[in-house]
């Protein structure tokens, strides 16, 4: 209360009416992450006496979002008309447009919604099951959730896809009603149940759908079988043990996007937990999401896990990846294109190849992403069984003393890690395997300085300035670019 009340009386001081603040907050001659950080220590109740004043919009109301929000724009280069690419409530979701030919089906919560409706607006269906009863072929069309909560309480009980569209071009769609205020929920408070299962069906697109579980042993959307073109999109996602799990078993998963969604705090006590898990799938995009307080630390757990499949093509790019049980991304055999990722507060913020090898090689291209607060045990980059693999343009940063930049498990044929900068590590590579010593990358353009400038830009303040309101970041690729400006070769 009294730091709080300190920094009101510097506000009145300091604040001009009708200007804007200053981005060089802390007044040292120059705007950088500096000023970052200080704002951030400030206007969470933290003191500074030669600062700016935190009511940075001149509003005579502080501290506030808006002040935030308008800050970390001016810092990073955005503007208040910068239109807001997606967005949760206010920001409304994908609009899904009935393409020509198709079907058009309506389901809601009981008792507006009953299977022995005919599934029209006026006379909704209670559950996809009931639109899909009797169906014997796959389907071009739109089945629209409408407003409400969907509620699957009876152990096992979940919606399951047993037939999906005709073709990419006409594909079977899930999706929010364009006329529903808020996005349709799905809760589902049993922990040995999906929400929704897609199984051994093509074709099928998930849109605008929000899903809220209790920590459980299922995952949230289960993609599994022999299945191909698969898009889950805008959706938000809570609880569960996996926000979406893809896993071919013994066919093969191909060609499956997941594309600007939130997916938060995947808990599973008892085994594994992560915001994607990936197994035996190829030709896999996950782009544009935000992954957050995934897993516990008690067990097995991170942002994102791929593996088994040397010949998958996987993508992760633009994805904000934040405060995982352990490690960020663990890329575990396959080939990947992995770039303009932001990892904050990560165990191991990324892992290339498995640790205990079992012929799973990674292989591909990792380059310009930004990792920033590693938490115990510090870990940047670990690397172990790669194969052909580049490694470069990274920045990492760490406070003073902390953790190791690179850490080396295994050996590699063919790595090539290269202009690697890092910040404030205690070291720049351990060697945990002595095999792996035949390796030199350190005078390879890689660099470590121990002088940290952590450019800390913390996910709440980013979601007040992006998105107004719980849900939404999806500024990865901008940050990514701000953090090079303000720390150039």
């Amino acid at each position: 209360m009294v730091a709080i009340t300190l920094i009101a009386l510097l506000a009145l001081v300091l604040a001009q009416p009708g200007k804007r603040g200053d981005t060089d907050f802390n007044k040292d001659g120059i705007t950088d992450s500096r000023d970052a950080m200080m704002f951030d220590h400030v206007i969470s109740g933290g003191e500074c006496e030669t600062c700016d004043s935190i009511d940075f919009n001149r509003d005579d109301v502080f501290p506030s979002d808006a002040d935030t929000q308008e800050f970390y724009a001016a810092l990073l280069g955005t503007h208040e008309t910068d239109p807001v690419r997606l967005g949760a409530g206010e920001n409304g979701f994908t609009p899904v447009i009935l393409q020509r030919g198709g079907f058009e089906a309506f389901v809601a919560p009981p008792p507006t919604g009953d299977d022995a409706n005919p599934g029209t607006r006026e006379k909704p269906k209670a559950s996809i099951a009931g639109v899909m009863k009797g169906w014997r072929e796959p389907r071009h069309g739109v089945i629209y959730y409408m407003e409400g909560t969907y509620e699957y309480a009876i152990r096992g009980q979940y919606e399951q896809i047993p037939f999906g569209g005709i073709s990419r071009e006409l594909p079977l769609t899930l999706a929010a009603d364009p006329q529903a205020r808020e996005r349709p929920l799905i809760r589902v408070p049993e922990n040995e149940s999906f929400a929704l299962r897609i199984a051994d069906s093509s074709h099928v697109r998930v849109q605008g759908l929000a899903f809220d579980c209790v920590e459980n042993q299922q995952a949230v959307i289960d993609i599994a079988g022999t299945v191909d073109d698969i898009l889950i999109e805008d959706c938000l996602m809570k609880g569960g043990s996996v926000g979406v799990r893809v896993q071919g078993l013994d066919q093969r998963v191909g060609t499956v996007t997941v594309r600007r969604n939130i997916i938060e705090g995947q808990r599973n006590v008892e085994s594994h937990s992560q915001g994607v898990y990936v197994s035996n799938a190829q030709r896999v995009t996950i782009e544009d999401n935000v992954f957050w307080s995934n897993g516990s630390r008690d067990t097995f757990c991170q942002g994102m896990y791929l593996v088994h499949d040397s010949l998958s093509e996987r993508v992760v790019r633009r994805n904000w990846i934040g405060d995982p049980g352990f490690a960020g991304v663990q890329a575990r055999g396959g080939t990947y294109e992995v770039h303009h990722n932001v990892f904050d507060r990560c165990g191991n913020a990324l892992g290339i190849g498995h640790p205990m090898g079992f012929g799973h090689d990674a292989t591909g291209e990792f380059y310009e992403n930004v990792i920033l607060n590693p938490k115990a045990p510090g870990w940047g980059i670990a690397l172990q069984n790669m194969n052909q693999t580049v490694v470069r343009d990274n920045m990492l940063f760490a406070p003073e003393g902390v953790g190791y930049m690179f850490i080396r498990e295994n050996p590699s044929v063919g790595g090539d890690v290269r202009n690697n900068r890092g910040y404030g590590f205690e070291k720049f590579l351990e060697i945990s395997n002595p095999a792996a010593t035949s390796e030199k990358f350190a005078d390879n353009g890689n660099v470590l300085f121990r002088a940290v400038e952590i450019p800390k830009v913390p996910w709440n303040v980013l979601r007040a300035r992006a998105m107004r309101q719980w849900g939404y970041d999806h500024d990865a690729y901008k940050f990514v670019q701000a953090v090079q400006r303000v720390n150039p070769w």
